[in-house]
């Protein structure tokens, strides 16, 4: 709050990035200053549309024309809003009134209709940048940053805070930093790289990793290289996880300085209502060893399965570990069977094949199950993840399995139990 222009928040998974930049946005309403909260993607977008919701008093508005919202930040789209105004602009009206009294019931909010409609005496509806102009926060998708709805007469912005920062091009971040005197990032520079894509859809990481692209750092990496903890704010304390399974983490990629909160340290499956006691739900971190057991990869394109066809396809290759998918199955059913909740339970693996053979074998055995890629599932947490490794082969070779940061991503967004399926010959 006291940095003159430039502030990091640089946050490991758990630390609590989303709160804290919540409580600032609500630090900087009570100073009358106006924000814009900008992000790489849909899912973030609509995830910090929530939060910023619960804020008392929020005038907020989304710009994103997504029909992936969530329930609560609905109301408070440009879609919806400029629908609202596109009556008689009369607020008098009763259907005006009803809409206004609809939003104040579902938001909170303490509103009049006039607030969403012209003043009295003017004819027509609100343009989009009289509606984005009357509105405290605004929240955007980074790309739509330099769009028409923010380049014309929307108002001045006091601070722009950039959300997930260190997964966006330094250049994305530029066209929301420009347009303020104050720019706020958050993130975590040992999560996922910035991504690009191929002409076939496929995805490329930049930074290294799978690409051939050259390195390029992101806006986040590069203040943060310059002047380091003099604007960096470091949060060291973890809420989500079981202290085993931060460990890993913690020790290789935060030079051990992230501790788990004594709330979380030592939670683990059975501790939950109406989950039984056992070998499993006693354990946070499982190892299911495949060494030896004739368990292997296979390179995959398209296949059948249980009479259903499955496309698998990831780029130019992807792979697949039927054992490896049987286990994880095999696991997930111990787990409900001992009281577990399926919705607290994710299946994950780091290739598309793999994710599509998960799903042939879980959808119908169990429909709340959530299973998908990694880089998928940033940011999301479940109280017990099963992660397949697929990786197996008498050459050690384990593709971007050797990439820490996808890796790390992997592993975190586990809360009570993680079981990790691998052949340790060749991933250890």
């Amino acid at each position: 709050m006291t940095a003159n222009a430039i502030a990091l928040i640089h946050g490991p998974p758990g630390t609590g990035k989303t709160r804290v930049l919540i409580e600032i946005i609500r630090q900087l309403l009570r100073r009358k200053q106006r924000v814009l909260v900008c992000v790489p993607s849909n899912v973030s977008l609509d995830n910090i549309a929530e939060h910023v919701a619960s804020i008392p008093g929020i005038s907020m508005i989304h710009t994103c024309r997504s029909s992936r919202f969530s329930p609560n930040p609905k109301p408070f789209s440009l879609d919806s809003l400029k629908a609202r105004s596109d009556n008689d602009g009369d607020p008098s009206s009763p259907a005006d009134q009803s809409v206004a009294e609809l939003i104040h019931t579902l938001s909170g909010i303490s509103l009049s209709a006039s607030s969403f409609f012209p003043h009295e005496g003017s004819t027509g509806a609100m343009s989009n940048s009289a509606i984005i102009r009357s509105k405290h926060v605004v929240l955007s998708l980074l790309i739509n940053t330099g769009g028409r709805d923010l380049r014309g007469d929307c108002g001045d912005f006091d601070v722009v805070i950039i959300d997930n920062a260190t997964q966006v091009f330094e250049g994305e971040s530029w066209i929301a930093a420009l347009k303020v005197p104050k720019l706020i990032l958050v993130g975590d520079s040992n999560q996922l790289y910035p991504m690009l894509k191929n002409v076939d859809g496929s995805a490329v990481i930049a930074n290294g990793g799978l690409g051939s692209q050259p390195p390029q750092m992101t806006l986040f990496e590069r203040v943060r290289s310059k002047h380091g903890d003099k604007v960096t704010l470091n949060l060291l304390v973890q809420y989500r996880m079981h202290a085993d399974i931060m460990q890993v983490s913690a020790d290789e990629l935060y030079l051990g300085k992230v501790v788990a909160d004594i709330s979380v340290a030592g939670h683990v499956l059975c501790d939950l209502e109406h989950v039984e006691a056992n070998e499993y739900t006693r354990t946070p971190l499982v190892l299911m060893d495949t060494t030896g057991r004739g368990i292997t990869e296979s390179l995959y394109g398209s296949g059948t399965f249980k009479g259903r066809t499955t496309m698998m396809s990831a780029g130019p290759k992807s792979w697949i570990n039927m054992g490896e998918a049987q286990l994880a199955m095999a696991h997930v059913k111990k787990l409900v069977a001992a009281g577990v909740d399926i919705n607290n339970i994710a299946a994950l693996s780091f290739y598309d094949a793999q994710v599509a053979l998960l799903k042939c074998l879980g959808d119908e055995r169990y429909p709340g199950l959530q299973i998908g890629p990694i880089d998928a599932f940033q940011g999301c947490e479940k109280k017990a993840v099963v992660l397949s490794m697929v990786r197996s082969n008498p050459v050690r070779e384990v593709g971007f399995l050797k990439d820490v940061r996808l890796m790390n991503v992997a592993l975190i967004p586990a809360r009570h139990h993680l079981c990790v399926i691998a052949d340790s010959s060749t991933v250890s």
